[in-house]
């Protein structure tokens, strides 16, 4: 008994360490992530290319299935860049009012969807179509406001505000 009774919490501090470690190595992951994205999109002054990187960096980074990015076109986003099982909604128009991503573009802020079936309206035809069922979009904005949002979809497990 007097042998094990320090083990205790030499054993507690071990665990606290592990995770401590576990999340500083995340962080550093994510911080390296996002450097390589800045690298990548700095590279090139094509658009498609920006975005394309952009999307496919994006997925990595959040574990989704797929992506996408919608230019602003008056009242409708125009779905130009898309990767994963976003694919096959690109070129689409989607309605800003009607949409998670014209909302999270019209208020400024990001907007997570973890249920697109039952949660907050989504665009109908563009969920349908991809097989989208959660999904996470962060408005870019500009001094003139915003100019366009991205969006990754279907990520394992569900979204967190930390992903935004």
């Amino acid at each position: 008994m007097d042998l094990l009774q320090p083990i205790g919490p030499t054993a507690a501090t071990a665990l606290v360490n592990a995770t401590l470690c576990a999340e500083s190595l995340h962080d550093k992951r994510q911080s390296e992530a996002l450097a390589a994205m800045a690298g990548a999109l700095g590279s090139s002054l094509r658009l498609s290319d920006v975005l394309n990187l952009a999307i496919r960096h994006s997925m990595a980074l959040l574990g989704g299935e797929g992506a996408s990015v919608g230019l602003r076109r008056g009242e409708f986003l125009h779905l130009v860049a898309t990767a994963g099982i976003a694919d096959p909604v690109q070129g689409f128009y989607v309605p800003v009012a009607d949409s998670v991503m014209g909302r999270a573009m019209l208020e400024g802020r990001s907007m997570m969807v973890n249920d697109a079936i039952t949660g907050p309206s989504a665009d109908q035809r563009t969920r349908g179509t991809a097989g989208i069922a959660k999904g996470l979009s962060a408005p870019m904005l500009t001094p003139a406001g915003p100019t366009s949002v991205p969006c990754c979809v279907n990520r394992v497990p569900a979204h967190t505000p930390n992903d935004a």
